[in-house]
């Protein structure tokens, strides 16, 4: 067969020009079988029987179109399921790292919260008069005892303890 649009010479059975890359149409020479089907995407004589073509692979019936939409369904399906498995160890990983950090944080024996507050103690004016009275002027050093210590007091039910 000689191609309309470049005059090359092609096979008889060919949809589409190997030299142009143009459609060939089904010329009035050309008899077609009666038990073919035309492909709507790309041309190409198919038998009647065929569910896809042979030649571009679009559905030729309606079955074939349905087989097509529920397996393109079923692979939106699978990754929709996919994305949820991996926003679901996203949180999973988050709220592991959260108990962490609040497992690290300082709480209140009493009631557990975190709410706190701390002051650090300084040089204890009445620890010095006691110790100097008893002991002396080396009594004095008794004013820096537990000068280095914190206080914390809870905020939420007032218990007060060291650290």
């Amino acid at each position: 067969m000689i191609c309309p649009h470049c005059n090359a010479a092609i096979s008889d059975d060919s949809a589409f020009c190997s030299a142009c890359g143009k459609r060939l149409e089904p010329t009035e020479e050309q008899v077609l079988p009666a038990d073919s089907v035309i492909c709507p995407g790309c041309g190409s004589v198919n038998s009647s029987g065929a569910n896809f073509c042979t030649n571009c692979r679009a559905p030729l019936s309606e079955t074939a179109l349905e087989q097509v939409k529920t397996q393109n369904d079923l692979q939106l399906q699978q990754a929709q399921v996919k994305m949820q498995a991996m926003a679901l160890q996203a949180q999973q990983e988050q709220l592991k790292i959260q108990q962490q950090q609040y497992d690290s944080m300082a709480k209140c024996p009493r009631c557990g919260s975190t709410s706190l507050s701390g002051n650090k103690k300084g040089f204890g004016i009445g620890k010095a008069v006691v110790g100097a009275a008893l002991v002396g002027p080396l009594g004095l050093v008794a004013g820096n005892l537990g000068a280095k210590k914190v206080q914390v007091t809870c905020l939420n039910c007032g218990k007060k303890f060291k650290m």
